[in-house]
C-alpha cells in the first residue's frame, strides 16, 4: 500500500526520519486482540442489560424506526417525532435489531464487534496521520501507543456513538492535510460530504469541522475559491436533509438536535454541581417523562431552556465558577469516582503532552500546528457551559497520543544529539596531545 508524501505547503511536524517500515499488521492486530479480549471478558454472560441500558435512547429510537413510527420516543412510550440525537447511530442500532432481533444478545455482539473494528480503523488514521507528519518511527510509536491506550481498549463496550465520533474528528484531519496538500474539486467534494456524514452521526463536531475547513482555504489560497464552494454546497446539500426533517416533523427550527437547551440545565440548574445528573433524566425520572410527554419534545426543551439561562443570569458568578470546574474537569479529571484510576491517569498525562506538544508547535510557527489546535480549543467549549462527561474527552484521545508521540519525538532527539556530541567531545579529548 502506497500513502502519499506531504507536499511542500503543509510542513511536517519536524524531521522525518524515514528508515525502516511502519509496522501496520503487528500493531493493528495487537489493538484487534486487546480490544476483543476485553470485550469478550466484560461480555461473559448475557451483555444485554448493561449494554443497552448504558443509552436507552438509542434503542428506543431504532424500535421505534422498526415499528413504523418513525424517528421518534427516543423515551419509549409514544411521545412523537424526536430530534434529541442524531440518526446516524440509532440506524445503526436499527440495523443491529432487524438482522439479530431487538436487544438480543447477538444485536449486543454486533454493535461491540463494530465499535472494535471502529477502533482499528482509529488506529490506522493515527499511524497515518504519523506516518505523514513524523515518519515511521514516530508512526510506530504511536500506533503502539493508541493500540494499548486504556480508554480506547475499553470504549468498544460503551452504547455510545462515541467510537465513531472519535474516528470521524481524528479521520477529518488526515482528509484535511490531503486536501490541502493536492487540493483538485473532487477532493473538496469529497470533503463536504465527509461533513455532512459526520453531522448526521455526531452535529457536536459542526465548529470543529467548521474551523477546520476555514484552515483549509487559509492554506490553499483564498484566490481559489471554487473548490471550497463545491465542498460547502455538497456539506450543505447533504446533511439539509435533516433539519428539513425536523421542521417538517417538528414544527420548529432546529438545525442540529434539540436537547441543547436540556443539557444546559442539567449543568446548571439550581442545585446542579456542574454535572449530569441521571436521575433527572426523562427514561429514569418518571415525572420528567410524564411533562416531556404532555409538552412535546420541542417544547419541552425550550422550557428547560428558559430555566437554564434563567438561572445563569441569576447568579453568574456561580456559573463561571461551575464552568471552570466543567473546564477543569474536563482536561483533568474527566473520568467520575466510579470509572478506573488508571483511564483518569491517561487522560490526564496525554491533556499535558498534547499541550507541551502544540506549544512546541507554536514556538517552531509550524502551520500544522495551527490544524491540530483546532479540535484541542473548539470541540471542548460546549461542554465548558454544559456538562463534563468522560466520553466527550476521549474524542479528543487520538490526536492527543499522535502529539505525545511527537513530544517523545522531540525528547528522543535531543537526547540523541546529547549523546553524540558529548560522545565526539570525548573522542576530541582522547586525540589532543597531552601537555608536557
Amino acid at each position: 500500500m502506497k500513502f502519499e508524501a506531504p507536499a511542500p505547503n503543509v510542513v511536517p511536524l519536524g524531521h522525518r526520519e524515514n528508515e525502516g517500515r511502519v509496522h501496520y499488521l503487528p500493531i493493528l492486530g495487537s489493538a484487534l486482540v486487546l480490544r476483543s479480549l476485553f470485550a469478550l471478558s466484560v461480555a461473559r454472560g448475557d451483555p444485554r442489560v448493561w449494554f443497552f441500558n448504558q443509552a436507552s435512547e438509542y434503542g428506543c429510537l431504532a424500535q421505534s424506526l422498526l415499528s413504523g413510527h418513525g424517528y421518534a420516543s427516543p423515551f419509549c412510550g409514544s411521545t412523537g417525532p424526536s430530534a434529541f440525537l442524531a440518526p446516524g447511530y440509532p440506524l445503526l442500532v436499527a440495523a443491529a435489531f432487524r438482522l439479530f432481533g431487538a436487544y438480543s444478545m447477538q444485536a449486543a455482539a454486533a454493535l461491540i464487534s463494530l465499535q472494535v473494528l471502529v477502533g482499528i480503523l482509529i488506529v490506522l488514521t493515527v499511524m497515518l496521520l504519523a506516518k505523514r507528519l513524523l515518519g515511521t518511527t514516530a508512526a510506530n510509536l504511536a500506533g503502539v501507543l493508541c493500540a494499548i491506550s486504556p480508554p480506547a481498549v475499553c470504549l468498544p463496550i460503551l452504547f455510545w456513538e462515541t467510537s465513531l465520533s472519535m474516528l470521524l474528528l481524528t479521520g477529518i484531519i488526515l482528509l484535511a492535510l490531503r486536501c490541502a496538500n493536492r487540493p483538485s474539486n473532487w477532493r473538496w467534494l469529497g470533503f463536504g460530504a465527509y461533513c455532512a456524514v459526520a453531522m448526521f452521526v455526531n452535529p457536536s463536531l459542526l465548529l470543529t469541522f467548521a474551523a477546520v475547513f476555514i484552515w483549509m482555504i487559509w492554506q490553499t489560497g483564498i484566490s481559489r475559491l471554487r473548490g471550497p464552494a463545491l465542498a460547502l454546497l455538497t456539506w450543505c446539500m447533504i446533511f439539509s436533509i435533516w433539519p428539513i426533517r425536523n421542521a417538517y416533523r417538528l414544527h420548529a427550527f432546529v438545525p442540529l438536535r434539540t436537547n441543547l437547551g436540556y443539557e444546559l440545565w442539567q449543568g446548571n440548574r439550581p442545585g446542579s454541581d456542574g454535572t449530569f445528573t441521571v436521575a433527572l433524566h426523562p427514561n429514569k425520572n418518571n415525572n420528567e417523562f410524564v411533562h416531556y410527554a404532555h409538552l412535546g419534545e420541542a417544547a419541552y426543551m425550550q422550557e428547560k431552556s428558559e430555566l437554564a439561562i434563567e438561572a445563569i443570569k441569576a447568579d453568574k458568578s456561580r456559573f463561571v465558577r461551575l464552568s471552570l470546574e466543567r473546564f477543569r474537569k474536563f482536561w483533568i479529571n474527566s473520568a467520575d469516582s466510579k470509572s478506573s484510576s488508571l483511564l483518569a491517569m491517561n487522560i490526564l498525562f496525554t491533556s499535558l503532552m498534547s499541550a507541551v506538544g502544540l506549544g512546541l508547535l507554536f514556538l517552531r510557527r509550524n502551520p500544522v500546528a495551527w490544524l491540530l489546535a483546532i479540535p484541542f480549543a473548539i470541540l471542548p467549549a460546549p461542554y465548558y457551559l454544559t456538562h463534563a462527561d468522560f466520553r466527550f474527552r476521549l474524542l479528543l484521545d487520538p490526536l492527543a497520543i499522535l502529539l505525545t508521540a511527537y513530544v517523545f519525538k522531540e525528547l528522543s532527539g535531543r537526547v540523541r544529539s546529547h549523546l553524540r556530541a558529548k560522545a565526539r567531545g570525548s573522542v576530541v579529548a582522547t586525540q589532543l596531545p597531552a601537555r608536557t
